[in-house]
This record gives structure tokens, C-alpha cells and sequence, in this order.
């Protein structure tokens, strides 16, 4: 309501809000959306047949859009590895050799989007990844004209 209204929501998007120091720099970042479903309809994401995990994508994208912020998906299928959605361009920051590397990435018209598993993410050492997130947020205006403008996503 306060987005609607145009008053200020900083810290308000997504579906996870922190206020735990550890995670301001994350938080600052990245907005973060959360989807579990009992399927979601991956093989859809080729075919363009249904509703897929790429709708979640695209609304997690206009949310952080909206917030300022990186677009950052965790999207769960019942009996499945947690998936971790981002786009393409910001790869270079959370990338982790050996470690937290994309296990495949989707081209949807403008949208160019890595997916890791999220088990991986956990793996990383925490001074490393936050080292990586520091550069995106010191690159952040730049980073966030390329995805929301420029369309290489």
C-alpha cells in the first residue's frame, strides 16, 4: 500500500525482511522473492505453455525493479533441489568456483537468467560471498541500469 501510495517501502520488498546487521548488505542488494510449489512446471519454461517458473521470475524482476534492487529468486519444487534464480549479469558477483557455479541458464525474450542450486550457495565462505556482494553494491547503479534498461538480463 505505501509502494501504491508512493511513500517510501525500503526494506519492504520481497518476501524476506531482516533487520539482523549480518544481512544489510544482502538485504541492500537484492530483493528477495520465495516460491514453493508442488510443481513448478519447468519443462514450461521451454515450451512457453503455462505458467512457469519464469512468471515467478518476472514478478520477483518488477519487484526489484520497483525496490531499486537485484532481482533474486528462491523457487522450491515438492522432492526437488531449492533453486536460486538470478540474472545473468550478476553471475560475476556471486560466482564461486567449483562451488556455487550456474547449472543452467534461460533466455525469455529480454530476460537472460543463471539457476543455481541453493544447497551451493550455503557452501560458500561467508567472507568470500560478502566480498562478492560488496563489489555489486559498490557497482549497484551501474549493475541496475544494465538489467532494468538495457535488457541484458
Amino acid at each position: 500500500i505505501r509502494f501504491k501510495k508512493g511513500e517510501d517501502t525500503y526494506g519492504q520488498d520481497g518476501d524476506i525482511a531482516s533487520t539482523a546487521p549480518e544481512s544489510k548488505l544482502f538485504r541492500d542488494v537484492f530483493s528477495i522473492e520465495c516460491k514453493h510449489y508442488k510443481d513448478l512446471q519447468l519443462w514450461s519454461m521451454i515450451t512457453n505453455t503455462k505458467e512457469s517458473l519464469f512468471d515467478f521470475y518476472k514478478q520477483t524482476f518488477r519487484q526489484a525493479k520497483n525496490a531499486k534492487k537485484l532481482p533474486f529468486l528462491i523457487a522450491r519444487q515438492n522432492y526437488k533441489p531449492t533453486l536460486v534464480l538470478v540474472p545473468h549479469i550478476v553471475s560475476g558477483y556471486i560466482y564461486y568456483s567449483g562451488v556455487f557455479e550456474p547449472k543452467a541458464t534461460f533466455y525469455h525474450k529480454k530476460h537472460t537468467v543463471d539457476v543455481y542450486f541453493y544447497d551451493d550457495l550455503l557452501k560458500m565462505e561467508t567472507v568470500e560471498f560478502l566480498r562478492n556482494i560488496q563489489r555489486a553494491k559498490d557497482n549497484l547503479e551501474e549493475l541496475l541500469e544494465e538489467v532494468f534498461n538495457n535488457g541484458h538480463v
